[in-house]
């Protein structure tokens, strides 16, 4: 194939002179090339010559063109078989270091953008003293040339290169990098008519421009902040404004003007002035792009491909098979938002389902009986008794709560299976146990001397006491007084008998004393013991026993331990081969650790029970579970979330944005909206089938502690915060991993629904498997139409509600808990519907403008 050494157009094998432009047309082919010395034969204006050999590698074939920076030659890698383009100092400035030293760092820059509108550089080279860059031939035309010899795009085509065109320099500005000479003569279009922007010898790190080198540039294409010293982002966006104008009007932005004189105030010419059918959305964002005030214009480049109309660059960042960065992510969302009647529907679902599961829950869960007394209520009665019979002084630490007997005790058929009262004295600080199934009441045991422990019935009867004497305690060794207990206990009156003590448990005893007293609630056990005439024991029934750790229990800590730590190794491997490919949400990974560590640790800790939580061990042991936690999630999602980005990019574009601080975007309060249904309908599903199957209760003991008071019941929901968005996140990378190890989209949702129904079951104490499929079936519903930002909001909602402390009456002892649940609905459909609606209002906006 011969082509024309002067305008490289193909000429037909027999002619001698181009068509086009006239030049003589030789084929190098002809021409031996062990003959052809590498510099210039002949005076002229290029310095090699059709044929020449550089290296021993690269054969040159025809000038490309000539600029400040240097001149580009057309040649054929012989080793690699393939077609480059080298790029040599001007002749002068072959031995000038400063010039050298550009050359060097635009190789070193521009192989940091890897992107299918970069042209990619491959190497530097040396031949006989002329430094030249090896970088990728692109066959087609500079868009200066092509807009000189047809005026102007069509729109369509003109929209189709700008949103190119972004795409590659917010790749540019993605490393951090500043183009500086964006201009129509360093943007191709290959021969496919794809955009490729080329000639970083200005591009330099964005920290680090300053002095003389901050104005460097081409004057007509520079931002008033560029000449002033003054480059950044926007700068870029500037000189991307002014090609945009010329690719879409065939005119310069400022025709006839010295743009170094221009004032502040000085406006470009409408675009429409020169094309009337111009569409009103690119002449509006083409402007923006040109206002002289840089705050004015679009914090970047995807921001201008974003306003251009029709399109979507996320869609050919993915077609390229690059991962998108969140900001394209974000941007790519669209406006989002719910009309106002759609947005009142779902809060109008919202309220019928919230009022729906709470009368469910109510049928399930504790009966309310109006002889229950209120928290403060029964701390005074147990105050009361502990001041009357010695076992209390103003000194002593406090402990108190509610606790239900969990159904997996051994003597749970034993004892009172409803919920009961706690109180504990001590004259040391008390480090209380919350594990799940574990007793405040009976862990840790007494063993300080003066400490002492009471349970009572909601209705404010005296269920038992422990004591352990005090050293200062004077004895005596008349008998025992238990007078005040079986008053305390509501049996003063009652006929009694002697009996034989049976159950007493490890406290100081040298007598000991049992009755059966008959009464209107029927035939009762009552079991006392003393130690040296003062009261250590009273139990009316059987004493309050837990059942001990099994080896079952041990072995199943340590696997889920080893899991666990496994996961977080493997996590930690993945997230740093992430970030230093560079494809990490870095900033969003620190704001969900400190999202985390602060809702599931500070917040937690200080709400839960400020009185005893804030010292000592316990706190320090909160604070570092949470931090874990956080580590933990930080790390999961450093790790899998560049693979959902890819996969699903869809899914994280209002979460990025939430993440980004836009509370108010519309396609977040869609998502929260939507999120909030969704978790409503996941409890209604588990509470409804829970009582159609007469499931058994089993209360979580958080639950139990929350209803205490109002703040501590909306610590644990703050809790349940972090806990909805551990889930949602670790479901939606487990689904992204399988589909990516299955290979398929569909067996992989097959397999994530089984481990999203386990996660379930186990997760959530009153689920169960029939409820759990059914709850994942609704929770990928949300993660699919809503993202991971409804997702995280659905598992939230749900935390809050897949519980049995929820009622219909607000006057019961465990309202607090459904009071809180209910503040927290609250806030989240305000905020959904706000952020929904106003969304809403502004695509009408823009429509009618």
């Amino acid at each position: 194939m011969r082509t024309c050494p002067s305008c490289l157009r193909v000429a037909r094998d027999d002619a001698r002179f181009c068509e086009a432009c006239g030049a003589e047309i030789s084929s190098t082919e002809e021409v031996p090339t062990a003959a052809i010395p590498p510099r210039r034969a002949r005076s002229g204006d290029t310095r090699f010559l059709p044929g020449a050999m550089l290296c021993g590698r690269y054969r040159i074939v025809a000038p490309l063109g000539r600029g400040g920076m240097g001149e580009v030659y057309r040649a054929d890698d012989i080793k690699l078989g393939q077609t480059v383009a080298l790029k040599f100092l001007p002749g002068p400035l072959d031995h000038d270091s400063e010039r050298l030293e550009l050359l060097l760092g635009e190789v070193r820059l521009a192989r940091q953008v890897s992107h299918p509108n970069i042209c990619r550089v491959w190497d530097v080279g040396d031949a006989e003293g002329l430094h030249f860059i090896a970088m990728e031939y692109v066959d087609g035309e500079d868009l200066s040339s092509l807009l000189r010899r047809i005026g102007r795009l069509p729109e369509d085509r003109a929209v189709q290169v700008a949103r190119e065109l972004c795409a590659g320099l917010a790749a540019v500005h993605d490393q951090g990098l500043l183009h500086r000479d964006l201009k129509p003569s360093n943007v191709m279009l290959d021969g496919r008519g794809r955009v490729r922007i080329t000639d970083f010898g200005l591009a330099a790190l964005a920290e680090s421009i300053d002095g003389a080198d901050s104005r460097s540039g081409t004057p007509a294409y520079m931002a008033p902040e560029q000449r002033a010293g003054k480059p950044g982002v926007r700068s870029d966006v500037y000189s991307l404004g002014l090609i945009l104008y010329e690719i879409f009007t065939g005119h310069g932005a400022f025709e006839g003007a010295d743009r170094s004189k221009l004032r502040p105030d000085s406006q470009p010419s409408s675009p429409s002035e020169h094309v009337p059918s111009i569409n009103p959305i690119i002449e509006r964002a083409v402007l923006r792009c040109l206002e002289f005030d840089p705050r004015a214009r679009p914090e970047s480049a995807l921001a201008v491909a974003r306003a251009l109309p029709g399109g979507d660059p996320l869609a050919v960042a993915l077609a390229a098979g690059e991962t998108p960065s969140p900001e394209m992510v974000a941007a790519a969302g669209g406006v989002g938002g719910l009309h106002p009647w759609i947005a009142v529907a779902v809060t109008a679902l919202v309220i019928a389902g919230v009022i729906g599961l709470l009368a469910v829950s109510d049928r399930r869960g504790m009966p309310f009986r109006p002889a229950d007394k209120p928290f403060a209520a029964l701390r005074d009665r147990a105050s009361e008794l502990a001041r009357a019979v010695g076992a209390a002084t103003e000194s002593d630490d406090l402990g108190d709560g509610y606790e239900w007997p969990a159904a997996s005790e051994p003597n749970a058929g034993a004892v009172d299976s409803h919920p009961f009262y706690w109180y504990r004295r001590s004259p040391a600080a008390l480090h209380e146990v919350w594990e799940e199934r574990r007793s405040p009441f009976a862990i840790p045991a007494l063993e300080v001397r003066g400490e002492s422990a009471q349970r009572w019935s909601l209705d404010g009867r005296l269920i038992e006491f422990r004591r352990i004497p005090a050293a200062r305690e004077s004895t005596s060794t008349t008998a025992a007084d238990y007078g005040p207990f079986f008053v305390a206990a509501g049996l003063a009156g009652e006929p009694r008998h002697p009996a034989t003590a049976r159950n007493l448990p490890l406290v100081p005893v040298t007598s000991d004393s049992a009755w059966t007293v008959h009464g209107e609630g029927g035939t009762t056990t009552v079991e006392a013991a003393s130690n040296r005439g003062i009261v250590t024991f009273f139990a009316v029934g059987p004493p309050y026993v837990l059942r001990p750790v099994r080896r079952s229990d041990l072995a199943g800590s340590t696997i889920f331990s080893m899991v666990l730590i496994l996961l977080f190794l493997g996590s930690l491997v993945l997230a740093r081969r992430n970030l230093r490919a560079g494809r990490a949400d870095a900033r969003g990974a620190v704001r969900i650790v400190v999202a985390i560590f602060t809702l599931g640790g500070s917040a937690f800790v200080i709400l839960r029970d400020p009185s005893i939580r804030m010292m000592g061990f316990l706190t320090m042991y909160s604070f570092g579970v949470g931090l874990f936690w956080a580590t933990f999630t930080g790390s999961c999602y450093l790790a899998l979330e560049p693979f959902v980005r890819r996969k699903h990019p869809g899914w994280l574009a209002s979460w990025n944005r939430l993440l980004d601080g836009q509370w108010l975007d519309p396609l977040v309060g869609r998502d929260v909206l939507i999120g909030t249904l969704g978790g409503v309908v996941m409890g209604l599903i588990g509470e409804t089938l829970g009582m159609l199957e007469r499931r058994s209760i089993d209360i979580h003991a958080d639950i139990q502690a929350a209803a205490v008071g109002g703040w501590t019941a909306l610590g644990f929901d703050l809790r349940g915060l972090v806990n909805g968005i551990q889930i949602a996140l670790l479901l939606a990378l487990v689904l992204v991993v399988l589909q990516n190890g299955i290979r398929s989209d569909r067996w992989g949702w097959a397999a994530w629904l089984v481990l999203a129904s386990l996660s379930l079951a186990q997760t959530s104490l009153a689920t169960y498997w029939s409820a759990a499929i059914l709850e994942a079936i609704v929770f990928a519903v949300i993660l699919s139409r809503s993202g991971l930002t409804g997702a995280a909001v659905a598992s939230w909602t749900f935390a809050m509600f897949n519980e049995e402390c929820q009622t219909l009456h607000l006057g019961a002892w465990y309202a607090n808990v459904t009071l809180a649940t209910i503040l927290a609905i609250a806030l989240l459909v305000v905020w959904g519907f706000a952020a929904a609606t106003r969304g809403t209002r502004g695509v009408r906006a823009a429509t009618d403008a």
